[in-house]
């Protein structure tokens, strides 16, 4: 990891290179600034260069939307960006966690037990089209 990289909970100033950093990666952006999302942010000097997502279902927090700008790949920020965040899920009552990550076309979410509040959110949903309960796609 580079040295001089801090990471801080994002501010309403950070939203627009937040929204560059996703779409850089090809991630979805519509969530941006809602107050359910919490996102902390790896900053370099006064640049925003990464960025997670988390979102708390009662005991439980999904971490989503890790992205870091495609110069500084292979430095561990992800790694920072993710252990920050997991900590401030712990420090809220968190004790479990998800993580959910981009992938291909034939990407589908592996066979494992999540949590109902989980695998019921409307993230959940519309990121892969059915919930987990029921396996029946979402119209």
């Amino acid at each position: 990891m580079v040295m001089s990289v801090q990471v801080r909970a994002a501010k309403a100033a950070d939203w627009p290179s937040i929204v560059d950093i996703l779409d850089s990666c090809g991630l979805p952006t519509d969530f941006v600034g809602d107050s359910s999302h919490f996102f902390q942010v790896a900053v370099l000097g006064e640049q925003v260069v990464g960025c997670a997502c988390t979102e708390q279902y009662d005991e439980t927090v999904v971490v989503r939307s890790v992205a870091v700008t495609p110069e500084h790949h292979g430095q561990h920020i992800t790694t920072h960006l993710v252990g920050t965040a997991l900590t401030r899920a712990r420090a809220e009552g968190c004790t479990k966690a998800v993580l959910i990550a981009a992938g291909g076309d034939d990407f589908s979410p592996p066979e494992l037990e999540l949590p109902e509040e989980v695998s019921l959110s409307a993230d959940f949903v519309r990121r892969f089209g059915f919930n987990r309960r029921s396996k029946h796609p979402v119209d």
